[in-house]
């Protein structure tokens, strides 16, 4: 164990075996950001991705089909790989704890996929290959980057989740919004510098053209020099992140119970344990509570809208700025610059609001997640009468104002939505088993009676109860909330606020959230929870077995809502572009990233062109297709907010933390 500075967050947890419990490390202004630094080494890989893959997959002279392939890797790794990796580190007993064996694990694949991508051209000589080899480790190796950070999110965010309580959880997902706003900002500085002339990335990037056998155009060869430069940088800031954050996390490992019990169907391997996982998730998603139902249903409308704005507003933009008058350069030039001021403005909101709203109204998060999905939809909705007077100057500084506006809303959406459902899976596992309470034995349509018999101890269950929720979210040396409250005196047992609110009782871990329905209570069920808040799907099946906390498993059923989207914004938008412009595809363009790895007057020069080719630009990406995609967007974001202010008023006692 760690010595002095270390936050025991789990001491509660130590009478419940199957408990996720550890320490957070290092002095108290330090934990978190130190236990969430590792989503900037995320954020950095994700950039590198952004604005290097298209173009070098590209100067490959990879095929639509191809690059359609390529895009199609991030939603499915996400919609595959999040899930599986939450269930698959739930049920862990690595003696590093649940989370961190997974982390090396994914920074060391992560790793390997940058370093495949950056030199798959060199990779390819050394086995004697050509081109075509080439063209198929860059794409495998896209997709390797795609798993690893999904996987890297999954368990980043799981450890959050597991370490700190309920009441520091909007904080602690603020910090990771801050720290991931800065590695979009760094990213975008990065792509803008010639790391590949500065020492020492200038040994590592070397020149494609000197060193492969491949004919590589002057070009593509800078461009692979940079790539290599910055890969070398990200991968340093990948591995440091992750080191400081996996120091931090002094997780314990998850103890298992005696070989007749429900964790020796861990030693289960291949096809069976195949199903078992999937019958887990279903299992799970199943059971979800109606509070984190509706977190998740508000997701993927919020996400309908949020894709059309990552994938497409810089073509809009610079199409914008073209229609205006400006050249290709300098609309390239205009579109990168507002995506940097709306990154920017997302990482001052991030690093001022949370403290704001803790001290003015800490239960007021959920309403501004609401507002801000509000904003989302007009700033989607005034692209139209943007482009509708587009060749006046007014256009331009309306769409510069509304893009960067926007960055308001994408910091609430790194926040506010992991922040509450870290809010709600903290309660829902938050009373012991052995000792639940007489509101959830009904909520779930059991006897009081039946549920002492179940937990399998002869004594003492009402008191280990009272003791364990005393102790769960303050403890004498690890109240971390915002440096204000200093925990109880120790042995004092005090409760925290907000671990149960307004008389409602807390849900219990995710082996009893597999009970369904009402019962022979459902009447007096109706009055102790008028909305339904604590009740569970009726679809599911009533589950006695003892299973671990499913932080991670939710979190991953969470990235399916967000996943699904992208796969609906790929299919309707591809619906629009035939219609409207014909010949056009719906993947995201590479011109705009392209210029952040171009540096030489050659290379700005080339992409220059004339007043033609501009007129050219014009006819061939027109602004109607883009308009008709962010109003759909701009409707589906109405909805989210709508249906967001709704779960804030209807579950407002649930979401409580103060």
């Amino acid at each position: 164990m760690v010595g002095g500075g270390g936050s025991n967050l789990g001491t509660a947890n130590h009478r419940h075996p199957h408990r996720p419990s550890g320490r957070i490390r290092g002095p108290d202004e330090l934990r978190l950001p130190m236990l969430t630094l590792s989503a900037l080494g995320a954020q950095s890989i994700w950039s590198l991705e952004m604005a290097f893959a298209s173009p070098y997959l590209i100067s490959l002279g990879l095929s639509a089909a191809g690059m359609a392939l390529v895009f199609l890797a991030g939603p499915t790794s996400g919609l595959i790989v999040q899930p599986l990796m939450g269930m698959i580190s739930d049920r862990s007993h690595h003696p590093w704890g649940r989370r961190r064996a997974f982390i090396l694990a994914g920074v060391i694949g992560t790793t390997a996929s940058v370093v495949g991508l950056a030199w798959a051209r060199s990779i390819s000589d050394l086995l004697g290959m050509g081109l075509t080899a080439t063209k198929l480790i860059a794409v495998l190796c896209i997709f390797g980057i795609d798993v690893g950070v999904n996987a890297l999110n999954a368990l980043d965010r799981a450890l959050v989740l597991d370490l700190v309580p309920a009441t520091s959880q909007s904080l602690a997902h603020a910090w990771m919004a801050r720290l991931a706003g800065t590695g979009s900002v760094m990213g975008f500085l990065i792509g803008q510098a010639r790391l590949e002339d500065v020492w020492p990335f200038s040994i590592v990037a070397g020149s494609p053209s000197q060193s492969s056998g491949q004919e590589v155009d002057a070009e593509v060869g800078k461009m692979e020099a940079q790539l290599r430069a910055v890969a070398a940088l990200t991968i340093l800031i990948l591995v440091a992140t992750h080191a400081g954050t996996a120091w931090a996390a002094d997780e314990e490992p998850l103890r298992r119970e005696s070989a007749s019990g429900s964790y020796a169907q861990h030693s289960r391997k291949g096809l069976h344990a195949i199903k078992e996982h999937v019958s887990e998730l279903r299992e799970t998603a199943f059971s979800l509570s109606r509070p984190i139902l509706d977190i998740f249903v508000v997701q993927f409308w919020a996400w309908i809208a949020w894709f059309p704005f990552l994938f497409y507003m810089s073509l809009y933009l610079s199409n914008l700025s073209i229609i205006a008058g400006s050249a290709l350069t300098a609309s390239t030039r205009f579109a990168s610059l507002v995506m940097a001021a709306h990154a920017t403005l997302s990482l001052l909101v991030a690093i001022f609001v949370p403290p704001v709203l803790q001290r003015t109204a800490p239960n007021a998060l959920p309403t501004l997640w609401a507002s801000s999905l509000g904003l989302l939809s007009v700033c989607l909705l005034a692209t139209l009468p943007a482009a509708i007077f587009a060749k006046g100057f007014s256009s331009t500084v309306l769409a510069w104002f509304l893009v960067v506006t926007a960055g308001a809303a994408w910091a609430l959406t790194h926040w506010a939505p992991f922040a509450i459902l870290g809010v709600l899976i903290q309660k829902e596992s938050a009373a012991p088993l052995a000792g639940e309470s007489v509101a959830l034995a009904r909520v779930q349509g059991r006897h009081p009676a039946h549920v002492r018999r179940r937990s399998g101890h002869a004594v003492g269950i009402e008191q280990e109860q009272e003791e364990a929720e005393g102790l769960l979210f303050r403890d004498p040396d690890t109240d971390i909330a915002e440096g204000e409250g200093a925990g109880t005196p120790k042995g004092h047992g005090g409760r925290a606020e907000g671990t149960q609110a307004d008389g409602v009782s807390q849900q219990g871990d995710h082996s009893r959230s597999a009970g369904a329905g009402r019962g022979p209570h459902s009447e007096s069920d109706e009055d102790e929870d008028p909305e339904g808040v604590l009740s569970f799907a009726p679809e599911a099946v009533p589950h006695v077995d003892v299973s671990p906390d499913r932080a991670g498993t939710v979190l991953g059923l969470h990235n399916v809502a967000i996943v699904l989207p992208q796969f609906i914004v790929t299919l309707v938008s591809t619906l629009i572009f035939a219609i409207l412009e014909p010949g056009q595809s719906a993947l995201p363009r590479a011109h705009a990233a392209t210029n952040q790895t171009q540096g030489s007057n050659q290379g700005a020069a080339s992409l220059a062109g004339t007043s033609a080719e501009a007129s050219d630009l014009k006819s061939r990406h027109g602004l109607a297709g883009l308009v008709c995609v962010f109003l759909i967007g701009s409707l589906s974001s109405a909805v989210a907010c709508l249906l967001a202010l709704r779960a804030a008023r209807r579950h407002a006692s649930v979401l409580s933390t103060s």
